[in-house]
């Protein structure tokens, strides 16, 4: 299993949410998208604010490259992330997991692979320094 980045044990569900909500109003999250073809690629911070992403800031080189060619609005929330999740298990996927903080249990990790011996179907997420407020 792995180990948070702070010792904690992350939570490993197939719920969908893990128990976890969007809030209503504004909260912050750092993406990191390391594989297959994404729109994100590398470290991005985002802000987002009553559901919609209104600001994004790379935080390596790829990442300052996904903020340049994409549209902040195009950028995804955490609910968007879980709803992808969702998606690849109800369509079947080889590999469908995503890992919750044991606190707030908002979403740290997303694993989804759609068929086993395609090239760049892969998804993988980690999702850190979450804030709301």
């Amino acid at each position: 299993m792995l180990t948070a980045c702070d010792g904690r044990e992350p939570s490993t569900t197939t719920s969908t949410t893990g128990g976890w909500s969007e809030p209503t109003g504004r909260y912050e999250y750092s993406l990191q998208s390391a594989c297959g073809e994404r729109l994100v690629h590398g470290w991005v911070r985002l802000t987002v604010d009553r559901g919609e992403v209104i600001n994004a800031v790379g935080l390596d080189e790829a990442g300052r490259a996904t903020v340049a060619a994409a549209k902040v609005e195009n950028l995804p929330t955490l609910k968007a992330l879980l709803a992808e999740y969702e998606q690849a298990m109800r369509g079947g996927a080889d590999k469908a997991t995503v890992q919750f903080d044991p606190e707030d249990g908002h979403p740290t990790r997303i694993d989804i692979d759609a068929q086993r011996n395609a090239i760049d179907d892969e998804v993988c997420y980690f999702i850190s320094d979450y804030r709301v407020g």
